[in-house]
């Protein structure tokens, strides 16, 4: 099932600063976390689903901007935070603004 995702950090909003929550413990899952209507202008939400192998999807939009895991996305955990790599071959996040698209 889904569990709220309600500690993460999100895409910068325009005044430079994260989206913080305060989290349960990560494990293999799907988690969803949404704010505000998909027309406003501050809405935000978060999709994320983690694998039992070490896989992830993961989709965020903030503020027009969106950033979502191609298929080569990887999470850990390590010291109680969450990360989300890829592996050494190439990019595995693809970041797209109101301007243009940029892999990471």
């Amino acid at each position: 099932g889904l569990r709220s995702l309600p500690t993460a950090r999100g895409l910068p909003s325009d005044d430079g600063t994260f989206a913080v929550f305060h989290t349960c413990v990560v494990k293999p899952g799907c988690y969803f976390y949404e704010v505000g209507q998909s027309k406003d202008y501050f809405y935000k939400r978060l999709e994320m689903k983690l694998h039992v192998d070490g896989k992830c999807d993961y989709k965020e939009s903030v503020q027009g901007r969106s950033l979502r895991a191609t298929s080569k996305a990887f999470w850990s955990v390590e010291s109680d935070v969450l990360i989300l790599e890829s592996p050494k071959s190439g990019p595995s996040f693809i970041l797209r603004e109101s301007r243009g698209s940029k892999s990471m």
